[in-house]
């Protein structure tokens, strides 16, 4: 939900479209080939306070920087698991 939050906040009408329809999928998959345990799941939210504060402060670069590291676990799971 918090990246569907994110997404409205941006007032970007297709962005916020395509997550929702995408966001059912994300998470049926994550649960399915089990990409979130109780080891990363502290550590995306984690991850999820930093990205929402660099927001806060109008950081966009860090921002930025923030959502690429947090999509960088997910990312490599995908390329090294068979789906």
């Amino acid at each position: 939900m918090f990246h569907l939050k994110i997404a409205e906040a941006s007032k970007n009408a297709v962005l916020k479209s395509l997550m929702l329809i995408i966001t059912p999928d994300i998470v049926k998959n994550f649960i399915q080939y089990r990409v979130c345990d109780d080891d990363t799941e502290f550590k995306a939210f984690h991850e999820h306070q930093l990205i929402l504060e660099h927001i806060a402060n109008q950081d966009a670069e860090a921002a930025a920087n923030a959502m690429r590291d947090h999509l960088k676990d997910v990312t490599e799971f995908s390329q090294s698991a068979k789906l």
